[in-house]
């Protein structure tokens, strides 16, 4: 609701103050209407303010014209008759207003900036919150520009890695790059022409071969990373290639092992003799030259984040705003948390469109988004997580458990498998690194290569597993999404994504804040506005700087936006 409400909340004591004695005066109509109901609401989520006694919530009261806390306060109380009333201290006793009626009158006002729309003009003493509830931008920019160096960022991302692929043929074999992980098929032999695409059969190693008892469907792709759509390199270990060679072509089809492809005939001069050559009996090689879908994904990401409203907040046009109520509707999970850490935690859950949270390695930054992940979900909000690679979702999931010994430190250990603080079930899950992870969460296979990325979704249920729910839970779901290659649409409250190393919006993906922890080695990829030097590292659009602590923690220090 408002930072100043947390900071006064913290220093209200109900048992030191009085239930304010109403005046006619208080009870007069106010210039504006003050929404008052979010402000009781969010009250009643602290339980420091309930009075068990007259079982009503204690909402402090601050000064007429400044945020300054007083030792007078009005109750406020759901009724089951009359509904939502307000509670003052009247000549003849309790006096109750209804919520309406009391959001119209001058008392009203001495609980105005509880609310995040309305901003005193000088902080109270004491208030030492490193944020405040809207940060204004230190570097606005124009929203169009903004969107264009993006997407320019992205097409010389691209143009990159297909010099990097191409060099990379130059002293590599496509057999070495598969040994080494990359994406590539080691040996194929020529099969003809086909309406003028060059049809190859892939060739098996022995230990290949006798593994999917002739199912070969999907094989090349999650064996040796090649899809239909990829640009890929052919090259041949025979030593008598054309000059011409590693040609460049596309990858038409893939059925079973049998490869179409079709040549980027730009920069041949000799087809003939290409021709002959590829329809000959050598062997060839074919190596990635450069996977489309991830760029044409950032694109349209870019092209979607430029319509919605996080792009106000990343062009500095809008503050970043703190009044989510999730962290007054949760508890504290990790007591070990540093101080740093806690604030972390808690302005992330505070915040209503972005946040992100900035440290060197090793200060704890993915332990932190755990206990934010966990309060999310005690808070009844559905939650995204996300990773840039299978591995880093791996640490999160199950970080360094194994069969005998659940780490702590990873959504795992509060799964069925642990906590039961929600139930952990991983689509996808063949496609982990990590064994463990893959066997945990009920994969028929491991270890394959995949160029896809995997999201978690925690997901709030009441009753059944699988019956979703909009009431706030007693128990809750976890489900592990391929994203954003199926391009799944996941309607969600928050989404988090560790390390981020791209900034990214997935195209149907709708929530309505985000998390990025990010280390200075894997700040989220925002195109630079000072200058349009390729070689110029990007900086955040929006982050919160931090700066090591003698604890070894992280203290954050300001929040910055727009390129800041």
């Amino acid at each position: 609701m408002s930072l100043l409400f947390e900071h006064a909340v913290e220093a209200f004591s109900p048992a030191e103050a009085s239930l304010y004695a109403v005046t006619a005066h208080a009870l007069e109509t106010g210039s504006t209407d003050i929404p008052v109901r979010p402000i009781a609401e969010f009250a009643c989520h602290h339980d420091s303010l309930h009075d068990t006694e007259n079982e009503w919530t204690c909402i402090p009261l601050h000064g007429p014209d400044d945020a300054t806390l007083t030792d007078e306060y009005v109750a406020y109380t759901d009724h089951a008759v009359r509904g939502p009333i307000f509670i003052v201290q009247g000549e003849d006793g309790h006096e109750p207003i209804t919520a309406d009626e009391f959001g119209a009158t001058k008392l009203a006002r001495r609980i105005r900036y509880w609310h995040s729309d309305y901003l005193p003009e000088t902080l109270p003493a004491g208030y030492d919150a490193p944020l405040n509830n809207h940060e204004g931008p230190s570097n606005p920019i124009e929203s169009d520009r903004l969107f264009e160096e993006f997407a320019e960022y992205v097409n010389k991302e691209r143009n990159a890695t297909r010099v990097a692929n191409r060099d990379r043929v130059a002293s590599k074999s496509a057999r070495a790059i598969y040994t080494q992980g990359g994406a590539a098929i080691p040996s194929l032999a020529a099969r003809g022409t086909t309406d003028g695409e060059y049809q190859f059969r892939v060739e098996l190693d022995p230990e290949l071969e006798a593994e999917r008892n002739d199912d070969w469907a999907f094989f090349v792709e999650h064996e040796f990373g090649i899809y239909e759509g990829n640009e890929v390199l052919i090259n041949s270990p025979n030593g008598d290639a054309p000059n011409e060679f590693p040609v460049a072509a596309t990858v038409s089809r893939i059925r079973g092992l049998n490869v179409w492809l079709t040549l980027d005939w730009t920069d041949i001069d000799a087809s003939g003799v290409i021709d002959t050559y590829l329809t000959s009996d050598r062997e060839f090689g074919v190596s990635e030259l450069l996977n489309p879908v991830p760029f044409d994904r950032e694109r349209e990401a870019i092209e979607a984040l430029s319509e919605h409203r996080l792009s106000d907040v990343l062009a500095g046009t809008r503050p970043v705003t703190f009044s989510n109520d999730a962290a007054a509707r949760s508890d504290t999970f990790d007591a070990e948390l540093n101080q740093e850490q806690e604030l972390a935690a808690k302005y992330a859950l505070l915040a209503d469109d972005l946040f992100c949270i900035h440290g060197p390695p090793g200060t704890g930054k993915t332990r932190t988004l755990l206990e934010i992940v966990r309060r999310a979900v005690d808070a009844g909000e559905d939650v995204l997580v996300c990773a840039d690679s299978n591995q880093a979702v791996d640490n999160l999931v199950v970080g360094a458990s194994t069969p005998d010994d659940v780490d702590a430190q990873s959504l795992h250990a509060y799964s069925q498998h642990g906590g039961g603080e929600f139930v952990l079930d991983r689509v996808n899950a063949a496609r982990s690194p990590t064994q463990w992870s893959a066997h945990s969460t009920g994969a028929s296979r491991s270890g394959r290569r995949s160029l896809q990325r995997l999201t978690v979704v925690l997901r709030r249920f009441h009753e059944s597993l699988s019956s979703w729910s909009s009431t706030r839970p007693h128990s809750r779901r976890v489900r592990r999404r391929v994203s954003p290659c199926l391009g799944a649409a996941v309607s969600c409250s928050r989404a988090i994504t560790d390390s981020s190393r791209r900034l990214v919006r997935p195209k149907n993906r709708r929530s309505r804040g985000t998390v990025f922890p990010c280390s200075n080695i894997s700040m989220p990829k925002v195109v630079s506005t000072r200058g349009s030097d390729s070689s110029s590292k990007p900086s955040t659009a929006c982050t919160a700087i931090s700066r090591p602590s003698r604890t070894g923690g992280s203290t954050i220090e300001r929040f910055e936006t727009a390129n800041g």
